[in-house]
């Protein structure tokens, strides 16, 4: 398996989850907790968002008619010589806040969740480990 196999990319047989349409409408830093170097929470703007995903209580594919709210979270630990990672990755996600960039998000169980925002200056893409994400929906 290489690296790339560990990120949930569009056109994966494995994926539970693919969004479309989305903006980031904050990026909270929840800072070291749980011993994490970083500590992020994502809450999505979900006006424009369309897809589908996998109902992990049915296993149901399900084609939403509309998104009203998405957020995840996640945590990432790393050796201390590589905080600086961990700054760049929210300094990117902030940036697509500040101009309210699309972007696309993929998942997928045992994978790395993708978001996607092509062609961005500071940067286009951000991986992150898979978390519970919460949504609602309307049909």
């Amino acid at each position: 398996m290489s690296l790339d196999d560990r990120i949930a990319k569009p056109g994966d047989p494995d994926l539970d989850c693919f969004l479309t349409g989305l903006k980031l409408a904050s990026v909270v830093d929840v800072g070291d907790a749980d011993g994490y170097t970083v500590e992020a929470a994502l809450e999505f703007d979900t006006t424009g968002a369309a897809g589908w995903w996998i109902e992990a209580a049915t296993g149901e594919q399900v084609f939403p008619a509309s998104v009203t709210s998405l957020r995840a979270e996640f945590g990432v630990w790393l050796e201390p010589e590589f905080a600086h990672l961990a700054a760049a990755l929210l300094r990117r996600l902030s940036a697509w806040v500040a101009d309210g960039s699309l972007i696309a998000m993929t998942s997928a169980p045992g994978k790395w969740t993708l978001l996607r925002c092509p062609g961005h200056p500071a940067g286009a893409v951000v991986v992150f480990p898979r978390s519970a994400a919460t949504r609602e929906v309307s049909s």
